[in-house]
């Protein structure tokens, strides 16, 4: 005798209808020490200290003091003064402004770019427009932007791609390579102390003028060699050249310590 047949079976397995990101709400202001799951706002003030396990979603972030974020951050603007530490990938659509210590883990996305004391970004740097810094900015990826401008100390782990970059180094900094269509290194001397120089593998311009440039291959129709300058191999036309700059095969060799015009 044959089995009855079960109802329902052999068929798919019901799916659960989506429930929807919960709407933003309006402001949110958290004073003193925090912690939350999530947030989603139009706008969160950080008075203190905020601790976020998950995401935060909102248009407007403002943190006076420190704030922690485990999962992803998307914003259109951030305003930081004080500490900021984030986990995953960030993304500011419109104007990321920190002052401070700010360290994200992850990769970056930003409108725009001002930051003053210390931003490491684990990841790539990716902004639609400008980077501004003064202090120190260490990427562990590729720096990519239509202008990268700043003083003090920079380490990039790859490489560097922007229409204008304009440097002036306080500490000595490091970065793969610049591909750029202009490039602008200066050196601020302090006194009884060695001037700072950059490290670069090598760099590709129009126009380049250069101050305590280490690198192993220029390629650009300009070149400014100033003081300091050791470049292996270049292909361009050299517009000037200070006394101490060497180009070529003589730059491989240290110059003795103390020698500097």
């Amino acid at each position: 005798m044959a089995s009855a047949a079960i109802p329902g079976a052999g068929l798919p397995a019901p799916v659960a209808p989506a429930v929807p990101a919960p709407a933003r709400v309006g402001d949110v202001v958290d004073d003193g020490v925090v912690r939350k799951v999530g947030v989603r706002a139009a706008r969160w003030t950080v008075h203190g200290f905020a601790k976020v396990t998950g995401e935060v979603d909102v248009d407007t972030w403002v943190v006076e003091g420190t704030a922690s974020v485990g999962g992803k951050v998307s914003a259109s603007d951030v305003r930081a003064s004080g500490t900021l530490e984030l986990s995953a990938d960030a993304s500011v659509a419109h104007l990321l402004s920190l002052d401070g210590n700010a360290h994200v883990v992850r990769a970056l996305h930003a409108g725009d770019i001002d930051a003053k004391g210390s931003l490491r970004v684990g990841g790539a740097v990716d902004v639609d427009r400008a980077v501004l810094w003064r202090g120190t900015l260490e990427v562990g990826g590729a720096l990519k932007a239509s202008r990268l401008a700043g003083e003090g100390r920079l380490e990039v782990t790859g490489a560097v791609a922007a229409k204008e970059v304009d440097l002036v180094l306080e500490q000595s900094s490091t970065v793969r390579s610049i591909t750029a269509e202009t490039v602008r290194v200066r050196v601020r001397h302090r006194p009884l102390r060695e001037p700072p120089f950059l490290t670069a593998e090598r760099i590709d311009a129009d126009m380049v003028e250069l101050e305590g440039v280490h690198l192993d291959y220029l390629r650009a129709s300009q070149i400014i060699a100033g003081p300091g300058c050791q470049i292996a191999r270049f292909d361009g036309r050299v517009v000037r050249k200070h006394p101490t700059a060497r180009l070529g095969p003589s730059s491989i060799s240290v110059r003795p310590h103390g020698l500097w015009a």
